[in-house]
C-alpha cells in the first residue's frame, strides 16, 4: 500500500499540529508580536485533530461499518478502546503522582476522568481534572461511539458527489458557527464550556472531517505530473492557516476557541490527504510519519515534561532553554510511552478480550461460573 493509501502524509502533519498545542503550553514563549500570537494560537491543534479524526476513521472504516454487523461493531469499539484507554489510564495515574494542575483528588472527578465521561459535566472540576488535556480524549471517546450511526447514515446517501458531500460540510460547520456567535457576548465559565468542551458543541468539527473523507474516496486520482500545482496548493492552505494565526488578535477568543480555523484546517486536511505536492511527500517520510504515530503519547505525557522537567531544571537558564528541554523531554517520554504502552497494548488488548469472552462462553455453555475475573480466569464447577 503506498503513502497515499496509509494516509502518511496527515499522520506526519499530525505531530505539526501536537507541537502547536504544545507551543501554547509554552505561555513565557507568548507575546504580543506576530510570532508570539502564532506560538500562543497552537490550541487550533485540537480542532485539527477533531477535523483529522473524522476523516481518518471514516477513511478506515467506511467499508466496515458501511453495513455494521454485530461483529464489526464490537471489532471498531474494542480497536477504539485500545487506542486510547491505555495510555490514559497511564497518564490519569501519572497526575496522582505529578500533578499537573491546582485540583485535589476527589473521587467523583477521578471516576469520571478514568472513564473519559468528566466532559458531560459542566464543571471545571472535572473538565480540568488530574491530566488536564484528557478532556479532548472524553470528546474523542463520544465521537468513536457516535461514528457508525454516523457512517452508517452518511453512506445511505449513495449518489452524493464529492461536492454535495463538501457543501453539507460546510452547512454543519455553518451551524456551528451559529451556535458559537450566539453565545459570545457573554464569557463566562458557562458560555466556555458550551461552546468549547461539551462534547455535543464539537460534533461539527468530526462530521466535517468524516465527510470530506468522503468527498475524498468519490474524487477521481489526479495526474501526479502536476506536482508543482499541488505543492502551490499545499502552501497556500499553510498559509491561510499562519494567516489566520497571526491576525487571531481580531477575533472574539470564543470562534478561535472551535470554529473559526475549521475551513482552513478542513482545507490543508484535504489537500495534504491527495499526497500529490512536495510538503506532503516530504511528511510521509520515515522521520515525520515515526512523530506522527507517537504525537498521541506527546500530547498526553508533554504537561508532565515540561512542568517537571523544562520549567523545573532548564528554564531557569533561560526561555529558548526551557523551551527546548522542555520538547525534547516530552518527545523523548512519547517515545517510551509509545513503545512500551501505547503499541504493545493496542495490539495485545482487543486479543486478551477475545480470549477472555470465548473463555467465559465456554464457563457458562458447561454450567460453570467464573471464580476470578481476569484475562485467563480459572472455573469451578457449581454442580
Amino acid at each position: 500500500m503506498n503513502s497515499a493509501a496509509r494516509l502518511d502524509s496527515l499522520t506526519g502533519l499530525r505531530f505539526v499540529a501536537a507541537l502547536g498545542v504544545a507551543f501554547a503550553h509554552l505561555p513565557y514563549l507568548h507575546s504580543p508580536d506576530r510570532l508570539g500570537r502564532i506560538l500562543s494560537e497552537g490550541g487550533i491543534g485540537v480542532p485539527f485533530f477533531f477535523i483529522l479524526s473524522g476523516f481518518v476513521l471514516a477513511y478506515a472504516y467506511r467499508e466496515r461499518l458501511a453495513h455494521p454487523t454485530r461483529s464489526a461493531l464490537k471489532s471498531y469499539y474494542i480497536s477504539r478502546i485500545a487506542r486510547v484507554w491505555p495510555l490514559h489510564l497511564v497518564t490519569f495515574a501519572l497526575a496522582f503522582a505529578l500533578p499537573v494542575g491546582p485540583q485535589g483528588i476527589e473521587l467523583g472527578p477521578a471516576l469520571a476522568n478514568a472513564f473519559l465521561v468528566h466532559t458531560w459535566i459542566p464543571d471545571l472540576r472535572y473538565v480540568q481534572s488530574f491530566n488536564s488535556v484528557s478532556w479532548t480524549l472524553a470528546i474523542e471517546s463520544f465521537f468513536y461511539l457516535a461514528l457508525p450511526l454516523f457512517l452508517w447514515a452518511a453512506l445511505k446517501w449513495k449518489s452524493a458527489t464529492p461536492r454535495q458531500l463538501t457543501l453539507v460540510a460546510v452547512a454543519i460547520w455553518g451551524v456551528q458557527y451559529g451556535w458559537v456567535r450566539w453565545h459570545k457576548h457573554g464569557i463566562d465559565v458557562w458560555t466556555q464550556y458550551l461552546v468549547g468542551f461539551c462534547p455535543l458543541s464539537r460534533i461539527g468539527e468530526f462530521a466535517v472531517g468524516m465527510l470530506l473523507a468522503l468527498a475524498h474516496l468519490k474524487t477521481p486520482s489526479t495526474d501526479r505530473n502536476r506536482k508543482w500545482l499541488w505543492t502551490l496548493f499545499e502552501i497556500a492552505s499553510l498559509a491561510l492557516i499562519l494567516a489566520l494565526m497571526a491576525r487571531s488578535n481580531r477575533t472574539h477568543p470564543l470562534m478561535r476557541l472551535s470554529v473559526y480555523y475549521v475551513p482552513a484546517l478542513a482545507l490543508a486536511v484535504a489537500v495534504f490527504a491527495r499526497s500529490r505536492g512536495a510538503l506532503s511527500q516530504l511528511l510521509a517520510m520515515r522521520l515525520p510519519v515515526l512523530l506522527g504515530d507517537v504525537s498521541f503519547a506527546f500530547f498526553l505525557i508533554h504537561p508532565f515534561a515540561f512542568i517537571y522537567i523544562g520549567n523545573r531544571y532548564a528554564l531557569p537558564h533561560g526561555e529558548a532553554a526551557g523551551a527546548a528541554v522542555s520538547l525534547v523531554s516530552a518527545i523523548g517520554a512519547a517515545i517510551i510511552l509509545n513503545r512500551a504502552v501505547e503499541t504493545p497494548l493496542r495490539t495485545a488488548l482487543p486479543r486478551w478480550l477475545e480470549m477472555f469472552e470465548r473463555k467465559w462462553r465456554a464457563a457458562f455453555s458447561r454450567g460453570r461460573t467464573p471464580t476470578a475475573v481476569g484475562i485467563w480466569p480459572t472455573f469451578t464447577n457449581r454442580r
